[in-house]
């Protein structure tokens, strides 16, 4: 399991010293936003105290801060820093005779030297040597020492198996194995069942390693029956999760051996594990306030989902694979959106809310703290607590569920905020109309999985293309996207290009034009092209894709078919295309029934920057006789919060700023409002807030911008939308990448004159897209005309 036993020394070392007066609080206040996740807020806070403790010359403290400061850089993987401030701690405890706090110290920096050591001989393309690990090994050695003479054998079998940590990952696996086996021994001698626990996971690596997959099953299954007892949920789902693993490597053995009644039986085997896993995972509170802990978690925990999703398919379980894709994507966004400040207008419902969430982190601590102190030796635990803890989680478990129960009644929206509470797949398909058909892609490690809803049937197909194909793809659009904008300023771009055919400036087609269209080309038959005789019938009039990963920042209705004279064909051209950013935003958007637009709230170019916006914001006015417009510094978002409920469309031709790497910091500009003390910056959690259920029909989004960043899984428009939606709109359009002013104009103007037509918000954008590509010359280029999507209700 790679569990590596960092101290918090803080946990026992505090308890026996009064706090000084100065830094007790910034302290206790790091220590509550480590406990919570809050990384951020706790390194401010630590550094707080650390500058208080070291004005005081309160140098027992200050190696308890420097502790944790280590600690915090070391989950943010900034190891070389955290190496540093555990030397600092180091030194403050034995010059105040704390062996204790020196021996945590000193394991803790140990990790943190060992992953610099590591990082380097990976970036050199080398191995570690025994020598290298032995310098690491002496850090363990001491702390090993310290607690050898404070008789601390917890601290020693820790000891044990770090330093068997460290010869496993420098692949020296029979020191590894040795000093397991005395970890093993004397956890088991003190009855430390959380240091058995992950003694016994980390002997299955090692069983695994040397190519004894049966004998590691054992181990981890006994590993997580004593997770499970203590109530480790951090251990349990990585441990079901390499069961998982272990069965689906079985399975596929089975296959090879032509046993296919094995294999059935390792895939549901491997199926019920990685389930477990997920359960584990669901009941995980995230806390996103920084861009590492968000990218580690997913990188976490995302495989855990694509695996079980991959062996449903394969076992022919459709509506359950589809089910288990909406719990991966309702837990991102949940996440996201839970760590907002959630509000209602009521008062005294604002007071329950604010509970559920105060006793949502209340459980998430009494179970942490229940699961550390039933992980502890038998004549180490304290029993009383115990029995108190269990009492008190029970209780707030209780009080959670009933405000739960309220909160379902009466805001459904805001408690689907809280709670990981997908549409079932029958519910979905009661909302398709005759005409829809919904695309549910998955990108797998060996297969891109489709799987097409209509009202009466689930259908899937599998293409054999990795997700890392097709990430390689939509970054390579996105390039050749990208590469317009920089033509343009110098003055590069074809404006005369009329089609993909070659001919004219060659070198430009070669260069761009003919790379762009391969990869349109190339897209669309694995998009589209395996689905395409299920989705071709004139009957069914509209496609709504729900993406995933990388697929979110391609615009689909621009895969593109080549036609018999040579020139290629766009989706665009033959369908209208909208999005659902997760199947559950159904649920949200088609409660309410369309009435028609005949009014519309216009923000533009609060900041000055984008002129072309505020003449697009300046014909919309002009459309609708009743049009409210506020330009430049006139568009605040007070004006927002004031209006958004009285309109049927509120237009934003405004900056938007959407981050994959950092979702929770997304945000619309405004104008800032110094009288009302409001910021330019409309957020999330503000977002969610908007009145928008009566009178809203469509958000517009029209200069948006989602980048994407390093995690590349959609989060930020999974986010965006399910906010716009919990707020009552059922309707989204907003824009994959920075716009060019005058084509954002032409766009707009067709796309409202089509819904005066009476046409549905996705045919009214279809027509005004087409209407773009057929002007000619270059505004045929995607670039141009294909980066607004629309999320929601297509009708």
């Amino acid at each position: 399991m790679n569990k590596l036993f960092t101290t918090i020394v803080c946990l026992f070392a505090v308890t026996t010293m009064a706090f000084s007066q100065n830094g007790d609080t910034d302290f206790r206040n790091g220590v509550a936003a480590y406990e919570n996740g809050q990384y951020e807020k706790a390194v401010t806070s630590f550094n707080s105290a650390l500058s208080a403790y070291t004005a005081a010359q309160n140098k027992a403290k200050m190696g308890d801060a420097n502790n944790y400061l280590g600690l915090l850089h070391q989950v943010l993987n900034q190891h070389a820093k955290a190496a540093a401030y555990f030397n600092e701690a180091v030194t403050q405890f034995l010059q105040t005779g704390n062996k204790s706090g020196a021996a945590s110290a000193l394991a803790n920096w140990g990790i943190s030297s060992f992953r610099v050591k590591e990082a380097e001989a990976r970036q050199q393309n080398k191995k570690l040597t025994l020598e290298d690990i032995g310098k690491i090994i002496a850090f363990h050695t001491k702390a090993m020492q310290y607690h050898e003479q404070l008789k601390d054998k917890v601290g020693v079998g820790n000891d044990l198996n770090n330093i068997s940590t460290m010869y496993f990952e420098g692949e020296f696996y029979g020191e590894a194995t040795d000093y397991l086996n005395r970890a093993l021994k004397l956890h088991t001698e003190i009855n430390s069942k959380g240091g058995i626990a992950y003694d016994l996971a980390n002997m299955a690596r090692l069983n695994m390693k040397i190519g004894d997959p049966a004998s590691a099953l054992k181990l981890y299954q006994r590993s997580a029956g004593i997770l499970e007892e203590i109530g480790d949920r951090e251990g349990l789902w990585r441990t079901y999760s390499f069961i998982g693993t272990l069965y689906e490597s079985a399975m596929k053995e089975s296959q090879i051996l032509g046993d296919d009644q094995k294999a059935a039986a390792d895939r549901q085997n491997a199926i019920d594990a990685l389930k477990k896993s997920v359960e584990q995972i669901e009941s995980m509170r995230g806390n996103f306030t920084n861009k590492e802990f968000f990218d580690s978690f997913l990188k976490d925990k995302n495989p855990v989902y694509r695996k079980l999703i991959s062996l449903l398919k394969q076992a022919g379980n459709n509506a359950e694979a589809f089910q288990y894709i909406e719990r991966s994507k309702a837990k991102m966004s949940n996440d996201v959106l839970n760590a907002t400040k959630l509000q209602v207008t009521d008062k005294n419902e604002q007071k329950k809310l604010d509970k559920i969430q105060d006793l949502q982190k209340q459980n998430e601590e009494l179970q942490k703290q229940l699961a550390e102190e039933k992980a502890k030796p038998a004549d180490k635990q304290d029993l009383n607590k115990i029995d108190n803890l269990s009492k008190t989680l029970t209780q707030s478990q209780g009080d959670f569920n009933a405000l739960m129960i309220d909160l379902e009644t009466k805001y459904p929206n805001i408690y689907q905020v809280i709670k990981v509470d997908p549409i079932q797949l029958s519910d979905l398909q009661k909302q398709l109309d005759d005409d829809v058909v919904l695309l549910q892609y998955f990108p797998a490690d060996d297969a891109l999985y489709i799987f097409m809803i209509t009202k009466d049937k689930i259908e899937a197909k599998s293409v054999p293309v990795a997700a890392t194909q097709l990430d390689s793809l939509v970054n390579k659009f996105r390039y050749y996207i990208n590469d317009v904008t920089s033509l343009m300023k110098r003055g590069r771009f074809d404006t005369k290009m009329a089609n993909w055919k070659p001919g004219g400036d060659d070198r430009f087609y070669e260069r761009h034009s003919k790379p762009l269209r391969d990869i349109m080309v190339q897209l669309s038959d694995y998009l589209i092209l395996p689905v395409w005789d299920n989705i071709k019938d004139d009957k069914i009039k509209n496609v709504t894709i729900i993406p995933a990963a990388s697929l979110y920042y391609i615009p689909f209705q621009c895969l593109a078919t080549e036609t018999k004279d040579g020139d290629i064909s766009f989706l665009v051209e033959k369908k209208a295309v909208n999005y659902l950013t997760a199947a559950t935003l159904m649920d949200l958007v088609s409660k309410k029934k369309s009435k028609g637009i005949s009014n519309v709230l216009v923000f533009g170019n609060p900041d000055g920057s984008l002129p072309g916006a505020e003449e697009e914001a300046k014909v919309i006015q002009a459309s609708y006789s009743n049009a409210k417009l506020y330009k430049n510094l006139e568009a605040t978002k007070d004006k927002a919060k004031q209006l958004a409920g009285t309109t049927d469309v509120v237009h934003f031709a405004t900056h938007g700023f959407l981050s994959s790497d950092e979702p929770q910091k997304s945000f619309l500009l405004m104008a800032p409002n110094a009288v009302k003390n409001e910021d330019d910056k409309l957020t999330i959690s503000e977002i969610l807030k908007l009145p928008l259920k009566d009178a809203n029909e469509l958000i517009v989004l029209s200069a948006c911008n989602t980048s994407m960043g390093k995690s590349a899984t959609g989060v930020e428009l999974i986010s965006l939308s399910r906010a716009f939606a919990i707020a009552g709109s059922p309707t989204i359009v907003a824009t994959l990448w920075p716009v060019d002013d005058e084509s954002t104009k032409i766009i707009m103007i067709n796309f409202y004159d089509g819904l005066k037509k009476g046409l549905t918000k996705a045919e009214a954008m279809r027509q005004a897209q087409i209407a773009l590509i057929r002007k000619g010359d270059f505004h045929i280029h995607p670039f141009f005309w294909a980066p607004y999507v629309m999320i929601g209700n297509p009708k």
